[in-house]
């Protein structure tokens, strides 16, 4: 019997929501044997390792401008579960609609939205960190239980 080869977002989502599992249930037995504040801890040192990363990741990017981050950001390999419209795109101003994300519907499957919520909250660092002229403002998030997520990258 011949096994059908997985497509790159099922094995992406499959990855993504083993992540979710594991570090979900890492943070939340941190918290049960340390205290709320454990949260915070994991939240700070996955803020500090995604903008490390990240910086790593642009390095090889000689343009630094807006456009160029939005690019880099959907089209960074790990887009497949990722399902957005561009609402606006201007010289300095780029808002995107995602209607689809894989890392909320994974944490929010395991009950940890608040965990997950890192990875929202790392996006205007990273955005940052790339350029500080990039400012980056959103309103709702998948993670949150809203319809979408209304990323705002802008420079003034």
């Amino acid at each position: 019997m011949t096994e059908q080869k997985k497509s790159v977002q099922e094995v992406e989502t499959r990855l993504i929501g083993m992540f979710a599992a594991i570090y979900s249930s890492t943070v939340a037995a941190m918290c049960a044997r340390y205290g709320p504040e454990a949260l915070d801890v994991a939240r700070q040192a996955f803020m500090d390792t995604m903008v490390g990363l990240s910086k790593e990741t642009l390095a090889h990017l000689k343009e630094r401008d807006l456009h160029t981050y939005v690019g880099w950001l959907t089209t960074d390999g790990t887009e497949e579960g990722h399902r957005y419209e561009t609402v606006e795109s201007t010289e300095k101003s780029i808002r995107l609609k995602y209607l689809e994300c894989p890392w909320a519907a994974a944490f929010r499957a395991v009950g940890h939205p608040e965990i997950g919520k890192f990875f929202c909250e790392a996006d205007a660092p990273i955005a940052s960190a790339f350029n500080s002229e990039i400012r980056f403002e959103r309103t709702m998030t998948l993670m949150d239980g809203d319809e979408y997520c209304n990323h705002h990258f802008f420079t003034e």
